[in-house]
């Protein structure tokens, strides 16, 4: 069969908050789609179509799609929209192939789906490597697929679902698939450079109300050498030397945490990672120092230490000081996540988030507004009010479709600007992106968030 597995064009449409969007910019190889690939080709004729990293409008991909017998498609939940309209335009050029939906959105919501389009064929919901093989091979008798959701007639039919995988080490990405020095990411002093994005594991052992955890919470993960295996190849095909771990709680198992980190070592690279600040210490940082580390995100999510339990967030204010003061000691570029919108949010709480995000050693953040994605636990608190579920508006940076009982969503939005201007006009936050500029980091990629503070700032000056 001729398979065309697709990631539409999504930034143009969604993440606005900084305006234009720039041609020259962070953007993560697919991942998913290309480990998809790796088990696919072995059987069929796959390809993929990055319409993010090419900039193809929905016509332009689906006239890719012309010939193919089967067109795969991610999706998360402020994509549909646009995967909806890519869908309809595929069956136009193509009616007789088969459209198949993945990633986070359809798994949660899959009878929406397929009752919001009747184009779509069939949904493989949560992880693709076995149920998607599987479905291509029963495509005309899918009663007995696992992890599906289809139509019989005028039901709609969502299948027992499928054990996540055990073992990620039989599921290597395909490099080839794509060309991997075209995806970019912003390392300090180096503007953007080409990246490949990898995981480690997947999973996440912890309970924060506002994650789907669409991997569940059983961390399930690839071994040491197989990653470093991986990374060797990437580095001596492609000559890339740096790596963004999509892990959800990187450095998790302290025991897989050593072994990778002696394993890296030698190979010169540098590498970016999430995890948590109750993770941190400094003997692990120094070993992942000595391996490459440059750069560190947390989710902070909130000043208020009562917020951050109702979250059940499993953290602490004071760790996450503790954990900054220790990545700025090694050198660390150090990252902060914060949301603006939780349950019981108020005028106070939002101040303490800003307040607390300034006060922190912290030099990179995005502050965010909370999205209620299908399938996350907070849906259920009557702290929360869901005003639209046009899933256009589900996109964190400059929409709200929530209100607290404080906050209306014009609150919320404000939030976010306010935060971000304080927060990039901070003394030792223009401090540092100045010794950023002088040191060569010269990206104007790298000084959106910097620039968009700037603009806040003149814009209320000249009100």
């Amino acid at each position: 069969m001729k398979i065309k597995l697709i990631r539409p064009f999504f930034s143009m449409d969604i993440y606005k908050l900084f305006g234009r969007l720039p041609i020259k910019r962070e953007i993560r190889n697919p991942l998913g789609l290309m480990i998809l690939a790796g088990i696919l080709k072995k059987k069929h004729d796959v390809g993929i179509i990055d319409g993010e990293l090419d900039g193809l409008s929905i016509w332009e991909i689906a006239i890719k799609c012309i010939n193919s017998d089967v067109v795969g498609i991610t999706c998360t939940t402020p994509e549909f929209k646009i995967v909806d309209k890519l869908v309809t335009a595929i069956k136009l050029y193509n009616p007789s192939c088969k459209v198949i939906l993945g990633g986070p959105h359809p798994t949660i919501v899959p009878r929406e789906c397929l009752e919001a389009n009747e184009d779509i064929d069939y949904i493989v919901r949560y992880e693709g490597e076995r149920t998607l093989p599987e479905l291509l091979g029963n495509l005309k008798h899918p009663k007995g697929v696992k992890g599906i959701a289809y139509r019989d007639g005028d039901n709609i039919i969502v299948t027992e679902d499928r054990p996540l995988l055990d073992d990620l080490d039989q599921y290597d990405a395909d490099w080839e698939s794509v060309n991997p020095t075209h995806y970019l990411y912003p390392f300090p002093k180096e503007g953007l450079v080409p990246t490949a994005n990898i995981a480690g594991s997947r999973g996440c052992v912890f309970h924060c109300r506002f994650c789907t955890r669409l991997f569940g919470n059983k961390v399930r993960f690839r071994t040491p050498e197989n990653i470093a295996d991986e990374m060797k190849i990437i580095k001596t095909a492609y000559n890339i030397n740096h790596f963004f771990f999509y892990d959800e709680c990187f450095g998790l198992n302290k025991e897989w945490l050593v072994r990778f980190m002696i394993l890296i070592a030698p190979l010169d690279i540098k590498f970016f990672c999430m995890t948590r600040a109750n993770l941190i210490t400094e003997n692990t940082i120094c070993r992942m120092k000595r391996a490459g580390l440059v750069k560190v995100s947390l989710g902070v999510e909130s000043g208020s230490q009562e917020i951050l339990d109702r979250e059940k967030k499993g953290t602490t204010l004071s760790q996450y000081k503790k954990a900054y003061n220790i990545l700025v000691e090694y050198g660390i570029e150090t990252r902060g996540s914060f949301i603006f919108g939780h349950p019981g949010e108020t005028h106070k709480t939002a101040r303490e988030t800003i307040e607390f995000a300034k006060s922190l050693k912290l030099y990179r953040a995005g502050f965010n507004v909370m999205t209620p994605y299908p399938g996350i636990d907070l849906l259920n608190d009557e702290g929360i009010e869901v005003l639209s579920k046009d899933y256009s508006h589900y996109c964190r940076w400059g929409d709200s479709v929530v209100r607290t009982k404080e906050l209306s969503p014009e609150d919320l939005k404000n939030y976010q600007r306010t935060a971000t201007k304080e927060f990039y006009l901070s003394p030792k936050v223009l401090w540092y992106h100045l010794k950023q500029f002088l040191s060569g980091e010269h990206s104007w990629y790298y000084y959106r968030p910097l620039w968009f503070a700037l603009k806040e700032l003149f814009k209320r000056r000249t009100q």
